[in-house]
C-alpha cells in the first residue's frame, strides 16, 4: 500500500481491482488489513493511525501472544472511531463471513 508518504507492509490486505491495475502503482486503501504480531504489537498498534488516515474501513491486529485480536473499524478524522478486543473463543466478521478465532489461534 501507499499512504501519503508510507508505504505500510501489512501481513494480509483485501484491496479492490484487478491485479493489472497495480503494475505500475501500489493500492493506495483496501477494504481491511491485517497485521499480525509476535514481536512488534506497539509499531503494529501505532499502524491504526496510518491506516484509519487511508480511510480503510477495517484493521485486525492479531496479538499471537496473548491469543487476541483488537479490531478496529470505521475509520473518522484519522482515527478509528470504534474497537474492540476479542479472545480465542470469539469470532471476527467481514462482508458477511464469520471467522471463530479458536481456528486462527492454536494453544
Amino acid at each position: 500500500l501507499t499512504i501519503g508518504s508510507s508505504e505500510p507492509e501489512p501481513d494480509i490486505s483485501i484491496i479492490r481491482g484487478d491485479p493489472k491495475d497495480f503494475f505500475k502503482q501500489h493500492p493506495r486503501t483496501a477494504e481491511l488489513v491485517a497485521e499480525v504480531s509476535l514481536t512488534s504489537l506497539e509499531l503494529d498498534k501505532e499502524k491504526a493511525f496510518v491506516y484509519a488516515k487511508a480511510e480503510i474501513p477495517v484493521y485486525w491486529l492479531f496479538n499471537l501472544a496473548d491469543n487476541v485480536v483488537y479490531v478496529y473499524s470505521k475509520p473518522k478524522d484519522g482515527r478509528y472511531s470504534e474497537f474492540c478486543s476479542l479472545d480465542h473463543t470469539g469470532q471476527i466478521e467481514f462482508n458477511g463471513t464469520l471467522i471463530p478465532l479458536d481456528e486462527i489461534f492454536t494453544r
